[in-house]
């Protein structure tokens, strides 16, 4: 129903956006074309003058001589003729090249420049058709987005805005997601949210592996799961609704201004700082999935909690050779749970992972320092052990 709802908005908008992107061209385009005409014209001209002046010349020069000319006369007349003739023709080959150059040079500033943009207006038009939402259930938005549809709450502005801003939360991330996991391979996903990676892994893997997800939130979890069935990828997605930790039982969970700033330990001032913490489960890892599975990708994005989830996990990360995480790193979640940059670094390096990061807009991985790190409010880190197969996935 809501596939048919987006495409009948398409069909509406379609004749409005196209009239208006050829209007664009036209009005970006028509400045030049006018002062090409005007150039062609004014050659032409000078050139018809040209023309008309040497044969004027040619007039009075014969006019001039006797009524019967000596075969010299008629001689040196053919000849200047011919020279006149073969002067005009190179002055008018000379202007037509100039003329080509001027149109080669026109045409290709067409292309480098103006052509690219006509083609981005109409690719952000089509896009803009295609961002949709939709008042689903009682307080559930389902928004278009670049991994699919996805619900969330109708009451998360921030989150509803950044979704209809651009499709997605962190393009560089699930960029790099798609281009690392393979069909077959098995991903885990460590605070889930909405389920923005965990429906881009399931693309990559072409609906053939499995996925893993932790989301503590209720409300959360339960969009998720209907989102993951809406994109047909139930089969191969187990959702947990769960906190991951290095313990288990219950824990006080702090409510964010959005659903991806939930977190185990006390937050900042927020919008949301009258809500009071709710208490959900504890999980660790190594309690959960089963030893000895091959894990190819794990992301952990838990708003500071990022230690206790590798504290917890430390044996099925140590039996997996080849295994990538995908870590968030906050200078603010540090100085809440009260770690240093090294502090937190050196958990990783225990395991024998290296870091790059990640490009937040391309999915390239970069090399910062530490210090360039501690001034960036959030950045998604690779890690993965030297001469690994994670590294030549993405090679």
């Amino acid at each position: 129903m809501v596939r048919k709802i987006a495409q009948f908005g398409y069909r509406l908008l379609k004749p409005i956006l196209r009239p208006i992107a050829f209007r664009v061209r036209h009005y970006l385009i028509s400045d030049l074309h006018q002062e090409i005409q005007k150039t062609s014209a004014a050659m032409a001209a000078q050139i018809q003058q040209k023309i008309e002046n040497e044969a004027a010349t040619a007039t009075r020069e014969t006019q001039n001589e006797p009524h019967h000319p000596s075969p010299a006369t008629t001689l040196k007349i053919q000849q200047d003729i011919l020279r006149a003739s073969n002067a005009t023709t190179l002055e008018i080959r000379r202007e037509l090249q100039k003329v080509s150059a001027t149109l080669l040079k026109n045409q290709q500033m067409l292309n480098d420049i103006l052509i690219p943009r006509l083609g981005r207006i109409e690719q952000y038009a089509a896009a803009s058709a295609r961002r949709v939402a939709v008042n689903c259930d009682v307080g559930e938005m389902l928004v278009r987005t670049e991994v699919g549809f996805v619900l969330c709450s109708a009451s998360d502005h921030a989150l509803i805005s950044s979704l209809l801003e651009s499709g997605e939360l962190e393009p560089g991330t699930r960029l790099l997601i798609q281009k690392f996991l393979r069909p077959g391979d098995l991903y885990v996903d460590v605070g889930a949210n909405i389920g923005m990676h965990t429906l881009a892994a399931a693309r990559a893997m072409q609906g053939q592996g499995k996925i893993i997800a932790f989301e503590p939130f209720e409300q959360t979890k339960r969009m998720l799961e209907k989102s993951v069935w809406m994109n047909g990828f139930s089969n191969m997605t187990t959702i947990y609704q769960a906190a991951v930790s290095n313990t288990t039982g219950h824990h006080e969970f702090f409510i964010g201004a959005t659903s991806g700033h939930h977190s185990l330990f006390s937050l900042d001032h927020t919008p949301n700082h009258h809500q009071n913490p709710i208490e959900v489960p504890l999980l660790r890892l190594d309690d959960t999935i089963a030893p000895g599975q091959p894990i190819n990708l794990m992301k952990i994005d838990v708003e500071g909690a990022e230690l206790d989830v590798i504290e917890g996990g430390a044996s099925i990360i140590t039996s997996n050779p080849d295994i990538a995480l995908i870590v968030e790193f906050g200078a603010s979640h540090l100085r809440r749970i009260g770690r240093t940059p090294d502090q937190w670094f050196e958990s990783f390096s225990k395991l024998g992972l290296n870091h790059r990061v990640i490009n937040q807009d391309t999915g390239m991985l970069e090399s910062l320092s530490i210090a360039e790190l501690t001034k960036v409010e959030s950045v998604n880190l690779f890690f993965a052990r030297e001469n690994s197969a994670a590294w030549k996935r993405l090679s």
